[in-house]
């Protein structure tokens, strides 16, 4: 699971079934690993054991979604990145 993935919320109740982009992952004090996601009803926190990857492969409409999500800096490090795993 990494930034820009298409994820659904697999389990429990809350919002359970929607899809989104992967916006950032962070492992908190506590060790749980928290998941920003992207979807149409806004911003949401998740745990990384609710969600699953659904698609590995952005099309470019998804990742103009993950850009226009992102503040301008989170964007310029996380297109550098991506731009240099395809090299």
């Amino acid at each position: 699971m990494k930034v820009g993935d298409l994820v659904k919320k697999s389990k429990g109740a809350f919002d359970l079934g929607l899809t989104g982009i992967i916006l950032e992952i962070v492992t908190n004090q506590v060790g749980n690993t928290i998941v920003t996601v992207s979807c149409e009803e806004g911003i949401r926190n998740w745990y990384s054991e609710v969600v699953e990857v659904i698609n590995d492969e952005l099309s470019l409409e998804q990742l103009e979604q993950v850009a226009g999500g992102m503040p301008q800096e989170r964007y310029a490090a996380w297109r550098a990145e991506f731009l240099n795993e395809s090299r």
